[in-house]
């Protein structure tokens, strides 16, 4: 049994024209193996690892045989960010341009650390101190 299965994972995009129909995949990674994806440019390499952590738009058509993590029916959101994440290749779409830097950090506290809203921002807050962001507070609301 491997860490993480994907099994005939299928993407596709409705478009008001016809059904776009995005990327194929299947995958097996076994616990301490690190796997790379590689291909040419829009061959959907970010979109099957979005898939996988439940990070496409709600318009998105997500089916698979099988995602499971640890031999049980994935459940990304509970696993996002403490034992599953997506290092993303462009930095600067890292962050979404919509929700404030605070509203991103703390999001991921409220889900996994199961902190109150102002418990998170406090700890974002001081999560930016400490690898010396300037202005941690102002930051916080850019």
């Amino acid at each position: 049994m491997s860490l993480l299965e994907v099994e005939e994972l299928e993407v596709a995009f409705p478009t008001r024209a016809a059904r776009a129909r995005g990327q194929r995949a299947l995958l097996s990674v076994d616990a301490g193996e690190t796997l790379a994806i590689v291909g040419e440019s829009g061959s959907g390499k970010s979109v099957a690892q979005l898939a996988v952590l439940d990070l496409l738009p709600p318009s998105a058509e997500v089916r698979s045989k099988r995602i499971a993590f640890d031999g049980k029916a994935l459940e990304a959101r509970k696993l996002r960010g403490r034992e599953l994440a997506i290092v993303f290749q462009d930095p600067l779409s890292a962050l979404h341009p919509l929700l404030t830097i605070g509203e991103q950090l703390a999001e991921v506290l409220e889900t996994h650390e199961r902190l109150a809203r102002r418990a998170a921002r406090a700890r974002a807050l001081a999560a930016l101190a400490e690898v010396g962001i300037p202005a941690p507070a102002e930051r916080l609301d850019a």
